[in-house]
């Protein structure tokens, strides 16, 4: 804080004021600066994942995932599913939620792909065969106008959609 000398004539309490009013704008200059040098978070499927494959590679029985939202639930919905994680709960602590999921060992990797790309139904083969590493080991996940599911059933079903992510 920087103190300045006045002429004796003024009055200590207008010198407080001063002082006060001073203090009071440096505080709300800082505090602008510290909230735009703020980290947010861009992508929650990305960091669920990547946290989901540290925690595996950790050796972890257990990964806690916070914040979630509807697209991570199904994503997960889509693991357990496929048997590559256990059951999972979801804890509503009123500032995001968070889930906690049981792991079985069986998850390699999983990512996302970003950007989402438009998949039409004949490029869907040309796309799994080049994020998975063998024809029937993994799935990749997509976002249709018939919801969140893997490959083989949008192809069962002859939908095309967003490229989410995959796991293996």
């Amino acid at each position: 804080m920087i103190f300045y000398t006045f002429q004796s004539n003024i009055s200590t309490l207008f010198v407080q004021k001063v002082c006060q009013i001073a203090e009071w704008q440096w505080y709300q200059h800082n505090l602008a600066q510290c909230a735009a040098n703020r980290m947010v978070r861009c992508n929650i499927l990305r960091d669920a994942l990547k946290n989901l494959c540290n925690a595996q590679q950790a050796g972890s029985r257990q990964a806690i995932i916070r914040p979630i939202n509807p697209v991570v639930i199904e994503f997960l919905k889509q693991m357990q599913a496929t048997n590559y994680i256990g059951d999972f709960t979801i804890v509503d602590d009123r500032r995001g939620n968070k889930c906690v999921v049981n792991l079985i060992g069986r998850l390699n990797k999983c990512a996302v792909i970003s950007p989402r790309f438009d998949v039409p139904v004949a490029d869907m083969e040309k796309y799994t065969n080049s994020l998975l590493p063998s024809r029937l080991f993994g799935h990749v996940i997509f976002a249709t106008s018939q919801g969140i599911m893997d490959q083989t059933e949008a192809q069962k079903r002859h939908v095309g959609g967003k490229i989410i992510g995959f796991f293996y």
